[in-house]
């Protein structure tokens, strides 16, 4: 039997600049797109800021510290689905209050949160074997799912939206001007390359 998520807390740590935040902001809308209502809880909103200005219209934004302090609270309640992201650790006052509701849930014999680590994507092969493991938090009551994103059968898959190929198609289309308004020649196999002002990128 299939449960359905009515709420979603997911923590992002920016580490990687708008790599992390992206991530996490396109699952934020998946989800989203799905009916459940989610809370994206990030050190750094001015970045998610900069590659999503209307993200507030579509999620409850909160800082990192000010969300910490929150769960710190008597009345508080987590989400009924906990992701954590490529390991940020979430705050020790969210997992005691994930922790106590897990408990409640199990002792009313109803579901209790689901709570995993979307970690980073990757074509190793020490990730199917570390795929879909459970692990146990040092003190807590509060067992967390890993969830590797791969290529492999064996691994989580990658995330892709309903009308991917419908805005792919669309995309071809209209490809020629795309390139000729960067001043690529449509005519030659292009590469994008994504780099940060800090990198000192040469082409021979």
């Amino acid at each position: 039997m299939s449960f359905r998520f009515p709420s979603a807390d997911i923590f992002c740590r920016v580490i990687d600049n708008f790599g992390d935040a992206g991530v996490c902001w396109r699952l934020a809308c998946r989800l989203k797109s799905l009916g459940i209502a989610v809370r994206f809880i990030t050190d750094r909103p001015d970045v998610l800021q900069l590659i999503a200005p209307r993200a507030a219209e579509e999620a409850q934004i909160a800082a990192w510290d000010d969300f910490a302090k929150a769960a710190a609270q008597p009345d508080f309640q987590p989400s009924e689905l906990i992701i954590e992201t490529f390991g940020c650790r979430l705050p020790e006052a969210y997992d005691e209050a994930a922790a106590k509701l897990r408990a409640q849930r199990l002792a009313a014999r109803q579901t209790p949160p689901f709570y995993f680590n979307l970690d980073y994507l990757s074509a190793e092969d020490w990730v199917e074997g570390s795929h879909n493991m459970v692990g146990l938090h040092p003190r807590l009551d509060l067992p967390k799912l890993w969830f590797f994103p791969g290529v492999t059968d064996r691994t989580g898959g990658v995330l892709i939206e309903d009308d991917y190929e419908k805005r792919q198609q669309a995309f071809a289309l209209q490809k020629k001007d795309f390139l000729l308004e960067l001043g690529a020649d449509p005519q030659r196999t292009t590469v994008f390359i994504f780099t940060y002002p800090v990198n000192d990128l040469q082409t021979a």
